[in-house]
């Protein structure tokens, strides 16, 4: 399934989704917004998504613990069902889980998230990367930032 249009993107690295649904709505042949592209066209089992071949959940985690300061499950709450998210559902062996993230989905209950904070005492961290136009709509309260030993806070 195809548009039939040039898009003008180009694939460099950190090229993902997001970036072809921005120009999927800011093309004027198309009757597309951002939201209608992930929901129509490259979202999870839509006609214009390609799978990755996402490496397991150990092998990922010992990757990123061999070469990260710390490593944190993020956008847990994506997952078709969050339940089964590893990290939040086994005695996990992360540190961290993203608690504030930008989700734009209706109903979304971050009580599996709370819980798995609480109860494996992880680290919490979050923001708005590449998902959206405006970056720091969503962010990490004081305590939550400090309690990651960073040594000094930025001022806005």
């Amino acid at each position: 399934y195809r548009l039939g249009i040039d898009l003008g993107v180009t694939v460099e690295d950190g090229f993902g989704r997001p970036h072809v649904a921005r120009a999927i709505d800011a093309h004027p042949e198309t009757a597309y917004d951002y939201g209608d592209a992930f929901e129509q066209l490259i979202g999870n089992d839509n006609p214009c998504y390609v799978p990755r071949d996402v490496p397991s959940f150990e092998y990922g985690l010992g990757a990123l613990t061999a070469s990260c300061r710390l490593v944190s499950l993020a956008h847990p709450l994506r997952y078709p069902d969050p339940k089964e998210a590893v990290a939040l559902t086994a005695e996990p062996s992360l540190e961290a889980v993203e608690r504030h993230y930008a989700y734009t989905r209706e109903g979304v209950d971050h009580g599996l998230v709370d819980r798995a904070i609480e109860r494996y005492g992880l680290f919490v961290t979050g923001g708005s990367d590449a998902h959206d136009d405006e970056l720091g709509i969503a962010g990490l309260s004081r305590h939550e930032y400090e309690q990651l030993g960073i040594e000094e806070i930025p001022e806005k």
